[in-house]
């Protein structure tokens, strides 16, 4: 008899997972809110409304790995949450324009850009004056506090996982110098380290520099 009855494989392996490693149906459901959200909700007026979709597109992925690769404390849990909200925040600011063209959504927050002079319209005309280039500096600060707060959570996890989120969390960060580098112009095309630049801090993180 299939998995929880249904006759979906997809369905009955997300079953199989969630009952194997103890995910509660809560962290699904907010899962799946989130994704119906990108469905009718193309702006965020604050940072408080974007960290509520963003705990449903990647805080609850960070449950779910904690779950699956194994952890030593349920401290490790709001640790995990914080981590994905710090991945999920690099890629808006590296998708901003991709998110835009490609999708009409603007994450940035609404209040946040008319802080600094900005529109979404801005974002749609790729404006990068020194008003923009004021509002992604901010970002990224708040983006590398949010990677500091997460940072006691990998100790907390299985050895057989931790590597691989130590290796995510320093590549992941790096995207953040590199838009620097790109003297903060995300419009030009999507940021990233090359093979050699990850080769390397892949090698910082397996002996635990995250910086």
């Amino acid at each position: 008899m299939a998995v929880g009855g249904s006759s979906d494989a997809v369905m009955n392996a997300i079953v199989h997972t969630f009952h194997k490693y103890k995910i509660s149906v809560e962290v699904g459901e907010a899962f799946l809110r989130s994704m119906f959200m990108d469905e009718e909700k193309f702006t965020y007026e604050n940072y408080a409304e974007l960290e509520d979709y963003m705990y449903g597109s990647a805080g609850v992925i960070g449950l779910m790995v904690t779950r699956i690769v194994g952890f030593s404390s349920e401290a490790a849990f709001p640790f995990a949450i914080k981590l994905g909200y710090a991945f999920q925040l690099t890629n808006f600011l590296r998708d901003i324009r991709e998110d835009y063209e490609n999708l009409g959504r603007v994450y940035m927050p609404q209040d946040e850009l008319r802080r600094f002079g900005l529109t979404s319209d801005d974002i749609a005309n790729r404006v990068n004056d020194e008003r923009f280039v004021d509002f992604i500096k901010f970002q990224i600060e708040r983006n590398r506090e949010v990677y500091r707060e997460a940072l006691p959570g990998i100790p907390m996890l299985a050895w057989r996982g931790r590597l691989a989120v130590r290796v995510s969390y320093v590549l992941y960060k790096a995207i953040l110098r590199q838009i620097e580098r790109a003297n903060y112009n995300v419009y030009l095309g999507r940021v990233r380290t090359n093979f050699r630049q990850k080769l390397w801090l892949s090698m910082k993180a397996l002996v635990g520099v995250y910086e």
